[in-house]
């Protein structure tokens, strides 16, 4: 089984019976019975430390199970997001999806989950599920999010959607939203 996600320190990335523990990776694409992404925290820097991160062009599938990705960023200033899904597909025949993130620093886009043309689909009884809490943010900062979805497209066949986010409490900037979509 292999992964076209990048993987950002300390992620555990579990697929079937498989289990990688690596800082960064780029590999092909994820198919198996189920895909966990989880654990994932991001480094300690100042900016731009995802707790899991996809690259763009990559698809995740779980032919009979769950796709669930879990991560908190690190770092202490912009854009430290808990989960960044860009360009990415994730798709469950049998299962469902679970997003969940939680977003650190107090710059801007500190963002809990992030997608960005993302595609994300369950068929059956399968659900999607998304949840996200932003960083702090500080002055006049912008986009902590609890959960933002750019240009993302989200479908089950006959499963809900479920999207819950918690915006930044502290900071005095703008965008601080529970969910945009």
């Amino acid at each position: 089984h292999a992964l076209l996600a990048e993987v950002r320190t300390g992620a555990q990335v579990t697929a079937a019976s498989v289990l990688v523990r690596v800082g960064d990776v780029t590999t092909p694409a994820l198919r198996s019975a189920s895909a966990v992404l989880s654990g994932g925290t991001g480094g300690s820097g100042t900016s731009n430390n995802d707790g899991v991160a996809t690259n763009s062009g990559s698809s995740i599938t779980a032919q009979a199970g769950n796709i669930e990705i879990t991560g908190t960023a690190g770092g202490t200033g912009s854009q430290n997001r808990g989960v960044n899904i860009a360009g990415t597909t994730l798709t469950t025949t049998g299962g469902n999806i679970l997003l969940e993130g939680t977003g650190s620093g107090t710059g801007s886009s500190n963002t809990g989950v992030f997608t960005a043309t993302a595609t994300l689909t369950t068929a059956g009884l399968g659900n999607i599920t998304i949840q996200g809490t932003a960083g702090t943010g500080g002055l006049n900062t912008t986009y902590n999010q609890g959960v933002r979805l750019a240009t993302t497209t989200a479908t089950t066949a006959t499963g809900y959607i479920d999207i819950e986010g918690t915006g930044s409490a502290t900071g005095s900037g703008t965008y601080a939203t529970g969910v945009q979509l």
